[in-house]
C-alpha cells in the first residue's frame, strides 16, 4: 500500500468521522427542539436519536467518500403543530434550530483547535477557510505543519479541521435552504399558486440566493464562527 494511498484512506475516514458527529447533533437537536414545541413529527421518524444512522442521508453519505463533503438526512417541521405563545418566535427557532447546531459545533471545534495547538494553527485555520465554500475539497498538508506532535494528537486535528469546515459548510446551505422554503410559502401565497408548485419555486429561490447571495451569507458563518470561537478561546484563557 503506497503513502499516498494510506493518506486517502486516512482523509476519508476522517471525514466520515466528522460527517457522523455533525449530522448527527445538528439533526437530533432540531428534532428535539420542534418536539420541544409540539411537533412531534421528526421523534416519530426516530430523528432524536443520537445513533449516527439514522441520521445518514445515503446520497450526502456517498459524497463524503467521493469530496469528503456531504448532508445529514431531512428533519421536517410541520409548522401547524407548534402552538401557544410565541407560536412565531418557535417556529422560526425550530426551522433555524440546525443552523444553530452547526454554528455551535463550529465555535466549539474552532476553541478545540486552539487549545489543543495553540496560535501555531490559526494560520492553517485562516488557510482553510479562505478556500471559501469548497474548502472541503482542500488537501491540507496536516502532519507537515505539525511534525513534533503525536500522531493521536495530529489525528484529532485533522478531524477538527474537517469538522470546523463542514459545520461551516452546513450552516451556510441548512439557512439558505430555510429562507428559501420561507420565501417560496410566500410567494405561492402572493400569487395564489397551487401548493404543488413549492418544490419548483423553492429550488429557483434557493439558486437564485446561492448565486446572489451565496458570498455573503457564506462569509457571515465564517465570521460567526471565528469571532466567537476566538473570544471564547480567549475567555477560556486558551490563547
Amino acid at each position: 500500500m503506497t503513502l499516498q494511498t494510506v493518506d486517502m484512506l486516512i482523509r476519508i475516514i476522517t471525514s466520515v468521522i466528522a460527517y457522523a458527529i455533525a449530522v448527527t447533533i445538528a439533526g437530533s437537536f432540531k428534532a428535539w427542539v420542534a418536539n420541544a414545541f409540539g411537533d412531534d413529527t421528526a421523534e416519530s421518524l426516530g430523528l432524536i436519536s443520537l445513533n449516527p444512522i439514522v441520521h445518514f442521508d445515503f446520497f450526502g453519505l456517498l459524497l463524503v467518500f467521493c469530496v469528503r463533503f456531504g448532508w445529514g438526512r431531512y428533519v421536517p417541521v410541520n409548522p401547524q403543530r407548534i402552538q401557544g405563545p410565541f407560536r412565531f418566535l418557535k417556529i422560526g427557532f425550530a426551522y433555524f434550530a440546525g443552523v444553530i447546531a452547526h454554528l455551535f459545533m463550529g465555535v466549539v471545534t474552532f476553541s478545540f483547535l486552539m487549545y489543543a495547538f495553540g496560535m501555531r494553527i490559526f494560520p492553517l485555520i485562516m488557510q482553510m477557510l479562505n478556500k471559501g465554500r469548497y474548502a472541503f475539497t482542500y488537501n491540507l498538508p496536516f502532519a507537515k505543519f505539525f511534525p513534533n506532535d503525536s500522531s493521536f494528537l495530529v489525528s484529532l486535528g485533522i478531524i477538527g479541521i474537517s469538522l470546523l469546515v463542514l459545520n461551516i459548510v452546513l450552516a451556510y446551505l441548512d439557512f439558505i435552504i430555510v429562507v428559501a422554503d420561507f420565501i417560496s410559502l410566500k410567494i405561492l401565497d402572493i400569487f395564489s399558486l397551487d401548493v404543488r408548485r413549492k418544490f419548483v419555486v423553492s429550488v429557483a429561490v434557493f439558486l437564485a440566493m446561492i448565486f446572489i447571495f451565496g458570498h455573503w451569507i457564506y462569509s457571515l458563518m465564517v465570521s460567526l464562527v471565528f469571532s466567537t470561537g476566538y473570544i471564547l478561546s480567549h475567555l477560556l484563557g486558551v490563547i
